[in-house]
């Protein structure tokens, strides 16, 4: 009885564990926002006492005695940039070859046990992170933390493929899954926020490795991980790596997401040296943007079939670009909420119609197995936050705040024209006499048949 329930509603277990993985996982990605500037200021401040004044008595000047001059009151700020960045963007230098690795793994072994893995390491690095008690313990909690990711991020994405191979449906399936994301980063800042203002270090990261380890043993209960090998080979990276449209969307993908890494480490900072933001809102600041990309989303993952696509992207990428701008000329938290709204909706628009693209891409173009294609996705997203803060610090620290928001406008005005070449997207000449083959012969293969199928799905439907 049971058996029959967990074959019945497999799509639908499939999506919420999917969905979980990805919500654990960002909103461990995303609650050490408001936490880090002033944590790292913290133990900077055991040796330097002006540091932690500025971060406790920014309105207070009279307070501050250490610092005498707006000049030397910035450089405390700004010389925190480059730590926390380096911090940020560890997570996604370790999530790409994880990622990688993962891949390879989903061929051999299934999805499912990837993903349980996930939540595992996850649980791991949670602990780390909330018993840490000096830098180089929180920059491997974060590297755990990249590991874990790469786990979930690419077994989540391929199981979804494989369990939808209808384009509509995996579209539908991954905006739900995509859900997760957006209410983790939406939950993560203002979370970590007010339990770290109010209940120190260990209180965030100790609930949250408790719902890790819960949520990964009811993911064992329900959908018994096993061995399950693919059948067709996949096609190997160099095939990916040269195919013009997989490029596209890699880079896209690369683009869209790097506008929010470089924002994440320096919008903190940039709260507290002009406003005197405590943690939690600094957490709050991220609600209008995460809140945004959650129905941004939800909405167009659901209406792909009335609106294509490679357009969605295109207006999340103005959007992007035109909000990066408005943001650094506002006054105080209220004028953020605007700006933040868009462009997280921008952003929500760019990774939910950019990522059904790859597994379109692979089924049109190479083979269904996913694990390498959205491999290649998650690395080019991971690349953005692996550089972006690494970009963020030091501009914010030698140019300013503007000129950051400048360099992520720019960025996304560059790449959103590239999305017209999406409009079509042709199938290659191995692809057609594999399908013709199989139109000859029944017989060819299993996976060969399904492939027909999904191609003459998708040529009828003219475009993505």
């Amino acid at each position: 009885m049971l058996e029959e329930l967990r074959e019945k509603h497999r799509g639908k277990v499939v999506i919420f564990t999917v969905f979980l993985a990805l919500f654990i996982d960002h909103i461990l990605f995303s609650i050490v926002v408001p936490i880090l500037p002033d944590y790292l200021i913290r133990i900077k401040g055991n040796n330097d006492s002006a540091y932690l004044e500025a971060s406790l008595h920014r309105v207070n000047l009279t307070n501050f005695t250490a610092v005498t001059h707006e000049g030397e009151y910035h450089e405390a700020f700004a010389s925190t940039n480059i730590p926390v960045a380096l911090l940020l963007g560890t997570k996604a230098v370790v999530q790409i070859p994880a990622g990688i690795l993962v891949s390879h793994m989903t061929y051999r072994i299934g999805y499912a046990i990837p993903v349980f893995c996930g939540f595992m390491i996850t649980f791991a690095s949670s602990l780390m992170f909330a018993f840490s008690t000096s830098y180089w313990m929180l920059l491997i909690a974060r590297g755990m933390n990249g590991v874990g990711a790469g786990f979930s991020a690419v077994a989540g994405m391929g199981f979804l493929a494989d369990t939808f191979p209808d384009n509509h449906e995996r579209g539908r399936a991954i905006s739900l899954a995509f859900g997760g994301i957006a209410i983790g980063i939406l939950a993560g800042p203002v979370v970590g926020g007010v339990l770290y203002h109010y209940g120190g270090m260990v209180l965030p990261f100790v609930s949250l490795a408790t719902l890790s380890l819960i949520v990964g043993l009811i993911q064992f209960i329900v959908l018994r991980p096993k061995v399950s090998k693919a059948r067709p080979e996949p096609t190997n990276y160099s095939e990916f790596l040269t195919d013009p449209y997989i490029i596209i969307v890699a880079v896209g993908l690369w683009f869209g997401n790097f506008a929010f890494s470089m924002l994440e480490p320096a919008l903190p900072l940039y709260m507290v040296e002009n406003w005197g933001s405590n943690s939690a809102l600094q957490g709050i600041a991220f609600l209008p943007s995460s809140l945004a990309y959650l129905i941004g989303a939800n909405v167009f993952g659901f209406l792909s079939k009335h609106f294509r696509r490679w357009l969605c992207s295109f207006a999340g990428f103005l959007m992007i670009a035109t909000m990066a701008l408005v943001i650094p000329f506002a006054q105080n938290i209220y004028h953020l909420i605007i700006p933040n709204a868009i462009l997280g909706f921008g952003l929500g628009l760019v990774d939910t119609n950019l990522i059904p693209m790859l597994g379109h891409i692979a089924d049109l173009r190479h083979t269904a197995v996913y694990g390498s294609v959205y491999a290649i996705g998650d690395a080019a997203a991971c690349l953005a936050f692996a550089v972006g803060p690494f970009v963020a610090g030091p501009v914010v620290r030698y140019y300013g705040f503007l000129t950051l928001m400048i360099v992520i406008s720019v960025s996304n005005l560059i790449i959103a024209p590239f999305m017209f070449v999406l409009r079509r997207l042709p199938e290659t000449v191995e692809k057609k006499a594999e399908i013709s083959a199989a139109s000859e012969n029944p017989s060819f293969s299993s996976s060969s048949d399904n492939t027909k199928e999904k191609s003459e799905a998708t040529l009828a439907e003219a475009v993505c």
